[in-house]
């Protein structure tokens, strides 16, 4: 019964970091999103594929908030807490760039100035690892603020 009860709390505290990671990594990067342009987008502020975007944003810094809580558990590392914000915010801004018209396929072969990214891409790119940075870095500050007061408890290796 202990072990149930041990499993329940668990639960719990990880869908309170979720939630968390969710909501103020939502905030962080509202402003970003609201000013969002085609220039360093995928798309612009208030079209259907932006609110898909940052309806995917909330739900992967829940999963975030959820994989950091056990990532980092009571580890001080500080690399290996960057390291997990790094993997999140690279993934998405990598799954959400989008080749320009001019690109070509096997090999991707988009023009200057590094052929596999074009000035288009790497400023969509640019934008959108701004926009991940700091969601997924606000998330992360906010979890560690939260296990500092005892809102959250990290999760305990046993």
């Amino acid at each position: 019964e202990g072990e149930v009860e041990d499993e329940k709390a668990e639960r719990i505290e990880s869908v309170k970091a979720g939630v968390l990671a969710a909501v103020a990594g939502s905030i962080a990067a509202g402003p970003v999103a609201l000013l969002q342009t085609e220039a360093f987008f995928p798309s612009a502020a208030f079209t259907p594929q932006w609110e898909l975007q940052v309806d995917g944003l909330a739900i992967s810094l829940g999963l975030f908030g959820l994989v950091y809580r056990y990532a980092v558990r009571r580890d001080p590392n500080a690399q290996l807490k960057q390291g997990v914000v790094g993997a999140f915010a690279i993934t998405r801004s990598w799954a959400m760039l989008q080749a320009s018209a001019s690109c070509t396929a096997v090999p991707l072969s988009c023009g200057a100035p590094l052929i596999y990214f074009n000035w288009q891409m790497l400023s969509q790119g640019s934008g959108l690892a701004l926009e991940n940075a700091l969601a997924f870095g606000a998330a992360a500050a906010a979890l560690e603020f939260a296990f500092s007061k005892g809102w959250v408890k990290q999760f305990s290796s046993k």
